[in-house]
């Protein structure tokens, strides 16, 4: 519990320096060369997840997120007020037993479903993330 919680506080330090510190000057670190880039993510239960769609999508400026959302259908008003640029699908798990070759078939879901739409879009990257890391991009 103590290294969760000394995580989450790292996390919020973190995402507070890069958006009061970068706010006044109008960085695109990903889009410099007008790429087309997404991110693929399978959650359930996040902690502060519009901190962190607010962070890959305004700051780092990802083009679109393609979100499996698993048991936690409250996160939809927050996904809603991204919907242009967030492709979110919601499940409720029905197989309980979570193991690793379980949960790969349903990232292999998402990130098939995730490519055909990149096509169609034009994004020729996708990346895949955890709910609980952050994508940092520098200058140099």
């Amino acid at each position: 519990m103590k290294y969760y919680l000394i995580s989450l506080i790292s996390l919020i330090i973190f995402i507070c320096f890069c958006c009061f510190n970068m706010s006044n000057k109008k960085i695109n670190l990903i889009n410099k060369n007008k790429i087309k880039t997404a991110i693929a993510i399978m959650t359930m239960k996040p902690i502060n997840f519009e901190v962190w769609l607010k962070y890959h999508l305004k700051y780092l400026k990802f083009d679109h997120i393609y979100i499996r959302v698993e048991d936690t259908p409250e996160l939809k008003k927050i996904i809603d007020k991204y919907s242009k640029q967030v492709t979110a699908k919601f499940y409720s798990k029905q197989d309980n037993t979570d193991s690793y070759f379980n949960q790969m078939n349903r990232q292999d879901e998402l990130i098939n479903n995730a490519i055909e739409d990149c096509k169609k879009r034009n994004i020729k990257y996708l990346l895949h993330i955890d709910d609980d890391e952050l994508f940092f991009i520098t200058n140099k």
